[in-house]
């Protein structure tokens, strides 16, 4: 299912940077990219999305970096980060947990990535549908 579909379309940000382009899958509504620089100012201007979606690891910032600017700016929420393959996922999800107990850190590896991001918009717009019946 492609975004175009969508009824009501998700708010995912996606996180860019000077040196690497942001995740980028067919299902994932494009919200808004955001500059890894900017991420502090923009989470502070509004409503906060249903995630952030950007790389556990890029050429010039990693999941610490952005886990904490979200968490500076008190944000409580979903964060995706896109991989290539990993030895021990759990493990980093652990330290990121430990790091940053108030994010919903999720880790998709790249391959399996575009499959989860359609299930993850489908998801979201189902509940919004529920939410809107109810």
């Amino acid at each position: 299912m492609s975004f175009v579909s969508l009824p009501v379309k998700p708010r995912i940000v996606t996180l860019t940077s000077f040196y690497c382009d942001a995740p980028a899958f067919d299902s994932v509504p494009p919200e808004r990219s955001v500059p890894i620089a900017y991420l502090g100012a923009f989470a502070k201007m509004g409503a906060s999305p249903e995630a952030y979606l950007c790389w556990l690891v890029c050429d010039d910032y990693d999941a610490f970096d952005v886990g904490a600017a979200l968490t500076e700016t008190g944000y409580t929420g979903r964060c995706i980060f896109i991989s290539p393959n990993l030895p021990d996922r759990n493990m980093v999800l652990r330290e990121l947990a430990a790091a940053f107990p108030k994010l919903e850190a999720s880790i998709w590896f790249e391959d399996e990535a575009p499959r989860l991001a359609e299930a993850f918009c489908a998801t979201l717009v189902e509940a919004r549908k529920a939410r809107a019946r109810a």
